[in-house]
């Protein structure tokens, strides 16, 4: 039986840090046009083209054809992969979220407020973990966060539950993970206003809030 994950399984392992595979998408555009977007995390690559160095989940439109052909390519150039089964269809219609496409810079660079410590983790994480690899969060005092997105052509983040919606991620989890966190109700809100008054506001407390937020989300979905 040819190599496959399910979407259940790879949104578990998106949402468990450094672990999560790389998952190469080969939808053509118009199979792309017609779910509106691409899974999570995931990066656009011509079937012809794609590659990866690491472990590879393979994603086409109903996880035939093209994400078993590139993946059985991988796998015979020594590389681990799988194709997701029954495509970025099956997924969408496990109720996983499908991230925008529009809604994406095209710096990959998204900024935000590093006052407000609460917002600006979340904000993190979400880049971090449910946007393309290679994007990068910027957290700068407010003053100035308008004219640092403008000069960096970067995507300005002001509020977590917002930018669920702007990217498509609306999904229950992840709007109970942001309303919970950035409002410092229930058991989550109340570890990262700890690590916040501990660690003060910035990068440090951000990235050890990401580990919380990843057991959250998953365990949400049990």
């Amino acid at each position: 039986m040819p190599a496959e994950i399910s979407p259940l399984t790879l949104w578990t392992r998106l949402l468990l840090g450094p672990n999560r595979p790389d998952i190469v998408d080969v939808c053509l555009p118009e199979d792309s046009n017609a779910i509106g977007g691409r899974i999570p995390a995931s990066r656009r690559s011509g079937h012809r083209q794609a590659q990866s160095g690491a472990e590879a989940v393979v994603v086409c439109h109903k996880g035939l054809k093209l994400s078993h052909g590139v993946a059985a390519r991988l796998r015979a150039d020594g590389g681990v992969a799988v194709a997701l089964e029954g495509g970025i269809v099956a997924w969408r219609d496990a109720g996983l979220p499908i991230l925008h496409e529009t809604a994406l810079s095209e710096t990959g660079l998204y900024v935000c407020s590093a006052e407000d410590g609460r917002q600006s983790a979340v904000l993190r994480w979400l880049v971090d973990r449910l946007l393309p690899p290679g994007g990068a969060l910027m957290a700068v005092p407010g003053a100035i966060v308008a004219d640092v997105a403008d000069r960096f052509d970067a995507t300005l983040l002001t509020d977590a539950e917002a930018a669920l919606d702007h990217f498509g991620l609306v999904m229950a989890p992840l709007q109970e993970l942001a309303r919970e966190a950035t409002r410092g109700t229930g058991p989550l809100g109340t570890m990262l206003g700890g690590l916040v008054d501990a660690l003060g506001a910035g990068e440090i407390a951000d990235r050890a809030a990401a580990p919380i937020f990843d057991a959250f989300a998953v365990g949400s979905m049990q």
